[in-house]
């Protein structure tokens, strides 16, 4: 299993989620750090972990590769060795038996149907203090699901009840890009059908891999923590203006590529959803809001004037 950290400027969160990573019990782990920051406080920090750890392998790029985090991750996608991958976002962090309970899905699957395993996952603040539980669906036993299903409930809910990065172990042959292009990544993680979205780089991920057909192991308990802090990507104006656009991208795409939905209705459906959900994800533009921002924002506002002509042919020539 080969653990992925990618890092950027918050050597305090990376080295709880380096520690969290190296107190698994799965014995049989790689650990990959991709740094990205502007300075050598996450390079100083981890000298100790790399001299005591064999298992640690650390790339110090002494500035953003790009993408916010994205590039750096595909980086260490590319790089790894392990048949099986986790992400481990810098800011989260893993409970000790996550990939122990997780793999042990994987080895019982002698027929390979299993193509994801996730569980739920816990919400904490800055101080590692827990929130509440940051699950979206929760059984109360571990729960397999026709990948298909998986892929259509999302679509249908327009939300990610599958996990984040880190709360997924995935194989990675199942992101393997056919015949890539001379000095592209032979593996690609943030794309669906062969497009990239713009914020997600999970869900995408996630129902890229589904589409094959494989099924998803849910477990029940919480096997992860996910971090709220002020700084995270996900509190960034342009990153929430694109996240809409995101979502109706997917629906979209699936459409197109005769994924997941049933017949034009399950599809018709998730516009009208997307449409009534626009309005809690939007916000007005504002005279000082960036040029980027504005656009975003105009984009939104374009599709949900075509929603409610119903004319859905127009609808997808705007999004795409």
């Amino acid at each position: 299993v080969s653990v992925l950290i990618p890092t950027y400027n918050q050597p305090k969160f990376c080295m709880k989620a380096l520690e969290s990573a190296l107190n698994q019990t799965y014995p049989n782990i790689e650990i990959l750090v991709g740094d990205d920051s502007t300075n050598e406080e996450t390079k100083n920090a981890i000298k100790p972990y790399l001299k005591k750890y064999k298992n640690i392998s650390y790339f110090f790029h002494g500035k953003p590769l790009g993408g916010k985090g994205g590039q750096n991750m595909l980086f260490l996608l590319n790089r790894c060795s392990g048949n099986f991958v986790n992400y481990l976002l810098h800011d989260d962090l893993f409970y000790p038996e996550k990939i122990s309970k997780m793999m042990n899905y994987y080895t019982q699957d002698l027929e390979g149907r299993i193509s994801l395993v996730t569980s739920a996952r816990d919400l904490i603040d800055e101080n590692d203090k827990y929130i509440s539980k940051y699950s979206t669906w929760n059984p109360s036993k571990d729960t397999t699901i026709r990948g298909h299903d998986v892929g259509r409930q999302s679509l249908f809910i327009l939300a990610n009840f599958i996990g984040e990065l880190t709360t997924v172990l995935f194989k990675k042959k199942d992101v393997a890009v056919k015949n890539p292009r001379p000095y592209e990544p032979a593996f690609l993680i943030g794309n669906f059908c062969g497009i990239s979205s713009a914020s997600y780089g999970d869900l995408d991920t996630w129902l890229n891999i589904l589409k094959s057909g494989g099924d998803m192991v849910f477990i029940a308990e919480s096997l992860s923590a996910f971090r709220k802090h002020s700084d995270q990507n996900g509190a960034d104006p342009i990153t929430q203006a694109t996240l809409p656009l995101d979502v109706v991208s997917f629906v979209i795409i699936a459409w197109l590529n005769n994924i997941f939905f049933r017949n034009a209705e399950d599809f018709y459906f998730c516009c009208e959803k997307w449409h009534v959900m626009a309005d809690r994800w939007f916000t007005p533009i504002a005279e000082d809001d960036p040029e980027r921002l504005k656009y975003l924002k105009n984009w939104i506002i374009k599709l949900r004037k075509v929603f409610v002509t119903k004319d859905h042919e127009k609808m997808i020539d705007i999004a795409i």
